[in-house]
């Protein structure tokens, strides 16, 4: 497979009310040479805001990003969006997993969706090795596929609590519990970040 890749970012910042913007954008397109696949294109955009609504420190944090994708072309499955929490995506969908009995595909696919992340932080222990921020997250999107083999038929909505313990100011652990407010169901989900 080639491909060519254009990215753009933007940012925004308003100091005085600790509020920021930070955007990008990409464009993708390439050719794959496999048997019955050929070229493709997609564009990708991302909006991400942070606000700390005191005046000092990061005692509260409101997070909220935005993300949507389009993919135009025939790509190998692989190459498909996936709406759901797995340890190889950032499209987080906390209340769905993306794999069933460890094989991957229990998410929904497609070639395009749009998904919305909001979460609120609260410091609930800062000491000299460890920070522990506990609070809710709100998460909504939809994906789609022209073939309607794939995609999620209906708008996601998944709300929980999350946990986020950073270990020496670098590595955090993330633990999630999040509940599918359509059909229900639970996932508790532990990853490790940047």
């Amino acid at each position: 497979m080639d491909a060519w890749l254009a990215a753009h970012r933007a940012l925004l910042r308003v100091p005085e009310r600790r509020f920021t913007v930070d955007g990008s954008g990409e464009i993708r397109a390439g050719r794959n040479y496999a048997q019955g696949l050929g070229a493709f294109s997609s564009l990708k955009g991302e909006i991400q805001t942070r606000w700390l609504p005191k005046a000092r420190g990061d005692d509260f944090e409101f997070l909220s990003t935005i993300r949507g994708a389009e993919t135009v072309g025939d790509v190998p499955l692989d190459e498909l969006y996936e709406l759901g929490m797995d340890r190889d995506n950032d499209l987080w969908l906390r209340a769905h997993s993306g794999t069933l009995g460890d094989r991957k595909g229990a998410a929904p696919l497609g070639r395009r969706y749009v998904l919305l992340n909001s979460e609120i932080y609260k410091t609930a222990y800062d000491g000299g090795f460890f920070r522990v921020q506990l609070g809710p997250f709100l998460d909504t999107g939809a994906i789609a596929d022209p073939t309607s083999l794939f995609g999620s038929r209906k708008w996601l909505v998944d709300a929980g609590i999350q946990a986020r313990i950073r270990v020496l100011g670098s590595v955090s652990v993330v633990l999630s519990y999040g509940r599918d407010l359509r059909s229900g169901t639970g996932l508790f989900y532990g990853n490790s970040v940047r």
